[in-house]
């Protein structure tokens, strides 16, 4: 073999050691996890698509048709509200645009029948499309009460036989409610009457209800003890409405209160018997007369419902505090007097909220705990040191946070981060401790016989001309 082939062959391509093998694994094993986490990271900024709007679940059917013709699948639907990513608010937009599908707006379908009828629309058929704008508009109406999914209007009216004349006139409404909603008889008086008076010569006895969710029928008189006849009763309602919306913004501070307010019959006065006083603001705003006598039937019954896991934290809190001032020992003694205390203190936040009845004894307050579905956090020992804990602990995409010290880790994005950097810079020590290999002197290749090599002690002479 000659030298050219010798030196050829000593030049060989760079080898990768195991230990760099390794490094370019961890690199690999960064990025899929970065790519796997990000995927599966919920980071986006949502906002309501209409603000303020509470859709039945025709109109949101109707939008998620429109969505999906625009091929738009990153949003969700939730209580009647849709959500949708900020940065893709207009293209929601403008798929509801396009489709027609945006919400009915009140009064769009009398505007519609109006801009249809010409000069020459014969006035049975401008008749005919008037009422079918009205049913529209009455349907939506009822769709925007709370409770109600679906509803549907028909009213028609015929010659009235005789030598009076004239056109009898009636109507019949289909309701549907929401499953954990039930048409209780006092809001069927109220659409009885909502209809009959949107509908000029319709009587209420003429409008019929029906509850498609149980198939009951109501129709016939007004029942007076349901409240829309008696203005007494009406008032009375109305003040224990006020009442417990009163209570239950007190109660603000307690996530899932339940508050139910009951007058007696005297607690409320008596309204005028005209029509416009029913729902009127002074009867709901009014208050018990102080000269009403004792024993007269006024009274205030309260019931105040508080989950089970409020009264869970106070406790914690209680003993929390006592452990901060040096009192250790904690007994289930201890435990009940902390919830009777409780207890005590939001009856007496309760009786302040109270209009003021003739006999104070006839008020009655309960408050009383009941189990919530919500996720309750594992009671504590007696002997166990008290110590903050979070009560929705934060789940990792690998695993679950439950100590303080790895709340700062909990964020994805911050965990992301560290993993990646300690992966790159391990694998680059690796990089580097593959490149170190162990310097050894060749050994002297043979040379061809007859070939001798004189060294020089000085350097060439053009080496030193150029110099």
């Amino acid at each position: 073999m000659d030298l050219d082939s010798r030196l050829t062959a000593s030049v060989r391509p760079p080898r990768v050691a195991p230990v760099q093998a390794m490094a370019l694994g961890l690199v690999v094993l960064a990025c899929a996890a970065a790519a796997w986490t990000l995927r599966v990271r919920p980071a986006r900024e949502e906002t309501e698509l209409l603000p303020g709007s509470v859709l039945p679940q025709s109109e949101l059917a109707i939008m998620e048709a429109a969505f999906d013709r625009a091929q738009l699948t990153d949003h969700r639907s939730e209580g009647g509200r849709v959500y949708v990513p900020r940065a893709r608010h207009s293209a929601y937009m403008r798929a509801l645009v396009d489709a027609e599908a945006l919400p009915r707006e009140f009064g769009a379908s009398l505007r519609r029948a109006l801009a249809a009828n010409g000069p020459w629309t014969s006035a049975a058929l401008r008749a005919d499309s008037l009422r079918v704008a009205v049913q529209d508009e009455l349907s939506l109406v009822l769709c925007s009460m709370p409770g109600i999914e679906r509803a549907a209007v028909l009213y028609d009216d015929a010659p009235r036989a005789g030598l009076a004349g004239g056109v009898e006139r009636t109507a019949s409404v289909s309701i549907r409610t929401q499953p954990d909603t039930d048409l209780d008889p006092a809001r069927v008086q109220a659409i009885r009457v909502l209809v009959a008076a949107a509908i000029a010569g319709l009587s209420v006895e003429r409008v019929a209800v029906t509850d498609l969710r149980s198939g009951r029928v109501y129709a016939g008189p007004l029942d007076p003890s349901e409240g829309v006849a008696d203005p007494a009763r009406a008032a009375r309602l109305g003040l224990e409405r006020a009442t417990a919306a009163k209570v239950r913004q007190a109660l603000g501070f307690i996530r899932g209160v339940v508050v139910d307010v009951t007058l007696g019959a005297a607690a409320a006065p008596v309204a005028a018997a005209s029509a416009a006083g029913i729902n009127s603001p002074a009867a709901v705003g009014a208050t018990v007369p102080a000269t009403a006598e004792a024993g007269s039937g006024d009274s205030v019954h309260v019931l105040v419902a508080v989950p089970d896991t409020y009264l869970e934290s106070v406790v914690t809190a209680t003993r929390g505090r006592r452990q901060r001032r040096g009192e250790a020992t904690w007994t289930e003694e201890d435990r009940e007097r902390a919830e009777r205390e409780e207890i005590d203190r939001l009856t007496h936040l309760v009786a302040a909220m109270l209009p003021e009845v003739a006999d104070a004894t006839r008020t009655k307050i309960a408050v009383t705990p009941f189990t919530s579905g919500l996720a309750t956090s594992r009671p504590v020992a007696a002997d166990e040191p008290a110590v903050a804990r979070s009560d929705s602990p934060v789940s990792w995409p690998w695993g679950r946070a439950g100590s303080e010290s790895t709340a700062a880790l909990a964020n994805p994005t911050v965990a992301l981060t560290v993993f990646s950097l300690a992966a790159l810079a391990l694998a680059a020590v690796l990089w580097r401790a593959g490149n170190r290999r162990p310097v050894v002197d060749p050994a002297p290749a043979a040379l061809p016989e007859g070939v001798a090599v004189k060294l020089s002690p000085e350097p060439p002479a053009r080496w030193r001309e150029a110099a």
